[in-house]
């Protein structure tokens, strides 16, 4: 089979954003995941997820590990069980080393999210999307707008009206990219 996100990263090759710049995926994998190691490493070799922004997500108790210079357990997601314990300084020490080498992965800091999450009782915010504006429950995908704000200026000031008109449209635009997304889970 392919490795980790090639199907995505090709797919996403493929196509671009508005015509112009290249699609943008997001692969996260918790610090906690046995195969994290492998994980950060993956774009060493310059071609794997070359259409993926990675990033590790970390734990207020793994931050306090790297500080103390503690060890912590990696879990598997399938059993909740710890299988293996690796010194948190060290596998710190990587992700840095890795991001000076290949600008990813990047750090998710799940805890200081979920603390923010303006609505807990749906779950707990999982990822964010690929640049990082907008923080997902699992599922979620993000539905981004711009408004070209130097094109609601008449003459020396705001053309007020102008821009109410198209914020209404582009809310609507984006409500409408809901309506008609498809969703695969």
């Amino acid at each position: 089979g392919r490795g980790m996100g090639e199907g995505g990263s090709a797919a996403t090759k493929g196509g671009k954003q508005g015509g112009t710049r290249r699609g943008a995926n997001i692969c996260i994998l918790r610090v906690v995941h046995p195969a994290i190691e492998e994980f950060v490493s993956r774009k060493k070799d310059g071609k794997t997820l070359g259409n993926f922004n990675i990033s590790v997500a970390v734990t207020d108790a793994f931050m306090e590990a790297v500080a103390s210079g503690g060890e912590y357990d990696l879990v598997n997601p399938r059993t909740g069980r710890p299988v293996k314990r690796l010194k948190a300084r060290e596998v710190f020490d990587l992700i840095v080393a890795t991001a000076w080498q290949t600008g990813d992965p990047g750090l998710v800091f799940l805890d200081t999210i979920n603390r923010a999450n303006p609505t807990p009782a749906l779950g707990d915010i999982e990822s964010t999307n690929p640049c990082g504006e907008v923080p997902l429950l699992a599922y979620e995908s993000c539905n981004l707008g711009s408004i070209n704000l130097a094109r609601m200026v008449d003459g020396n000031g705001a053309n007020f009206k102008r821009l109410r008109s198209v914020v209404r449209s582009a809310v609507h635009f984006l409500d409408n990219v809901i309506d008609v997304s498809r969703y695969p889970i």
